[in-house]
């Protein structure tokens, strides 16, 4: 989930990669917020919930399924070696991409008669056709992340920029069709997001055919599949504990309880949207722009070993997103009146509350990135399992008695909690190293 290493402020890192990392941030958090923001003012606040709820329940379980959803697997499939020839690297991406076609047509199978079970289910009050719509855009995903992997293997970063442009870009067409000519339904952005991600998926593959190999690929030995099957795996456990503290579980609980108010829905989740960007863009604005340009000024400022790196950037990030935190959170009234209008005032209050995990989270940014290239110690499991159990003990007394600001209260617990214990996880961890490496020299 985090895109970040401790390691960023290395005088190592080129500025090239940084540059990346910082592009690449701000298209997809600003342009994916910009399209949130005009359909959830297209929509209103019920039909807004009811679009956000569909596409939700669809992804709920492509964390475990799917290959490259995580950042880890990813990045551990990235690490391969012999990933930068282009022989070889088209060799992986036909390895990938035919294990992933078979999750995904697995996964929509399931999918599908889960969904025709579930909504049958009078206490669930899930919608049929909604849910149905959001599993078209599944596979597509699904494939994107193979592809967006070959991609970064081949370091064309320009090339996912320009993917993520052109799906916010035909999305937008969509609405604006759909203004001009019907009225803008919850199903009908559904639908046009599955043709969306469709035509996206097939503008990447005839780029990346003009960048590997393709035609003429030979398969991978045995030894080299398994090798790619254990990288990308994930932990299922440690999947679950992520997925329950730090993605908007108690969605499925309000759907339950607010059945017939979906506008409880959407404000919730338009607050975690809002909270979810500010917690990544802070620490990859500053790692990548602000503290980069300060080093470069006052090369004295450069750190002896990671122990210390990590201390001083994680106050740096401290310090330095303190303020955009407290400008978000004084100024969220006027931002939602100017961005949304005046139906979407009672997201304030959960807004302001989430706003403290995003200040949280964005300060234990580095420390989760690291633990997560790391092997996983049983306090790491442990926090993860006690953080994910306090977001649900918390969760069902908070939805009940405060609504959606119950929800919020308790999401925001669980993940300052996780953030906390990571922190002090990484901290520890890597004294430990440091003075081990000291008593060594």
């Amino acid at each position: 989930m985090f895109l970040l290493h401790m390691h960023s402020l290395s005088a190592k890192d080129s500025k090239y990669l940084r540059a990346v990392r910082l592009l690449t941030a701000i298209v997809s958090l600003t342009g994916s917020l910009c399209i949130t923001v005009l359909i959830a003012r297209t929509l209103g606040p019920a039909h807004f919930g009811q679009y956000q709820f569909a596409q939700w329940f669809a992804l709920l379980a492509v964390p475990f399924i799917g290959i490259g959803t995580s950042t880890l697997s990813s990045r551990m499939l990235l690490s391969i070696p012999s990933n930068d020839t282009p022989r070889i690297a088209a060799s992986i991406f036909h390895f990938l991409w035919r294990s992933q076609s078979y999750r995904s047509i697995i996964y929509l199978g399931l999918g599908v008669v889960s969904v025709v079970v579930l909504a049958h289910i009078p206490v669930l009050h899930l919608p049929l056709l909604p849910l149905l719509l959001a599993l078209l855009s599944v596979p597509f995903i699904l494939l994107q992340r193979v592809l967006e992997i070959a991609l970064q293997s081949q370091r064309r970063i320009d090339l996912l920029t320009l993917l993520h442009l052109t799906r916010l870009s035909m999305l937008l067409l969509f609405m604006i069709l759909m203004v001009l000519f019907m009225s803008v339904q919850p199903n009908m952005l559904l639908l046009a997001g599955a043709v969306s991600s469709a035509l996206v998926l097939f503008i990447g593959l005839a780029s990346l055919y003009r960048l590997l190999p393709l035609r003429k690929v030979h398969q991978p030995d045995p030894l080299f599949k398994a090798e790619l099957r254990q990288l990308a795996h994930v932990s299922h456990w440690q999947t679950l504990c992520d997925e329950i503290v730090w993605q908007p579980s108690t969605l499925l609980l309000l759907q339950v309880l607010y059945w017939r108010t979906p506008a409880v829905l959407g404000f919730y989740m338009l607050s975690f949207l809002l909270s979810m960007s500010l917690m990544r863009f802070i620490p990859v604005f500053l790692l990548n722009a602000v503290f980069p340009s300060i080093l470069r000024a006052i090369p004295a400022l450069y750190f002896k070993n990671t122990y210390e790196a990590f201390i001083k950037t994680s106050w740096a990030i401290a310090l330095c997103g303190l303020p955009l935190i407290l400008l978000a959170f004084f100024g969220s009234p006027l931002l939602i009146i100017g961005m949304l209008g005046k139906s979407f005032l009672p997201l304030i209050l959960p807004l302001r509350i989430q706003l403290l995990a995003a200040y949280c989270g964005s300060v234990a940014t580095p420390a989760m990135t690291h633990l997560s290239t790391q092997r996983h110690w049983r306090g790491q499991t442990r926090l993860a399992a006690g953080s994910a159990l306090l977001h649900v003990v918390l969760m069902v007394p908070g939805v009940l008695f405060w609504g959606v600001a119950g929800a919020a209260i308790a999401s925001s617990v669980a993940q300052c909690v996780a953030a906390i214990g990571c922190l002090l996880i990484c901290q520890h961890m890597l004294h430990l190293t440091t003075r081990r490496y000291a008593y060594a020299a």
